[in-house]
């Protein structure tokens, strides 16, 4: 099975690149220095409906269509027309897996080929696809797949990819402890494991997007920018299907 596995990452993979090539708001340090800070936004409600109602109408799901967003974000900032972002997927291929106690989390490599498309919208099923196949091959370990496509850390100092999407969900109800009220507390710890992350998360009935970034490719206003702009691109992309929240 893993062998099945690794051929099918080598032919997804093959010939794609592997330095995504952020533009930078200072010369690159010449080793990857794990600094990092993050910058985040409430979209209010509409946005979170808008991107739930295009990816009913494409058969696919919010993941999706973020991962659309984030590649175009990607295009825009790079020129580049195909995009590899890394995705953490559960490692609970089956429903007899969910309830097992451990730590499966594996990260998954999605292709996004922008090219000859009449319009975004028109990649969400190519999208699916892809994301369906990288639910049947998640079982392969991240590092087998970079050793099997032979990518090499470059200035990045990261393998075969340095976008990530980390599409959260929901928010888990509120937990309390002998009484106690107990709430989530997002941490800035200063540091970042990517060039360049993006975290949805669904708190309530609007989505809040995080963008943890290296600060070695940006500093906070330019963090700031690619927020604002990946956020205009889910607008973009849902115009016309409901209010798409405030900016």
């Amino acid at each position: 099975a893993l062998a099945a596995g690794l051929d099918h990452w080598r032919a997804l993979l093959d010939g794609a690149p592997t330095e995504a090539n952020l533009p930078t708001a200072a010369p690159r340090p010449a080793s990857f220095s794990h600094r990092g800070g993050r910058v985040e936004h409430a979209t209010g409600p509409g946005l979170r409906a808008a991107v739930e109602g295009l990816a009913r109408e494409a058969g696919t799901t919010p993941y999706g269509v973020c991962l659309l967003a984030l590649a175009l974000l990607v295009s825009r900032l790079t020129g580049r027309r195909d995009v590899l972002v890394a995705s953490p997927f559960s490692g609970r291929p089956s429903r007899e897996a969910e309830d097992v106690i451990g730590f499966f989390t594996n990260t998954v490599v999605m292709r996004v080929t922008l090219d000859d498309a009449p319009e975004p919208l028109s990649l969400l099923g190519t999208v699916e696809e892809r994301i369906q196949e990288a639910l049947e091959h998640q079982y392969v370990p991240f590092n087998d797949v970079v050793r099997a496509v032979g990518a090499r850390a470059g200035v990045s100092g990261q393998p075969l990819v340095q976008v990530v999407l980390a599409h959260q969900g929901p928010l888990r109800p509120r937990a309390a402890l002998a009484g106690t009220r107990v709430v989530p507390w997002l941490v800035d710890n200063g540091t970042a494991k990517a060039d360049l992350t993006v975290e949805i998360n669904e708190v309530g009935d609007e989505l809040v997007v995080v963008l943890p970034y290296s600060a070695d490719v940006m500093d906070l206003p330019s963090a700031e920018r690619v927020l604002a702009d990946y956020i205009g691109i889910l607008r973009e992309l849902t115009a016309g299907r409901t209010d798409a929240g405030e900016p």
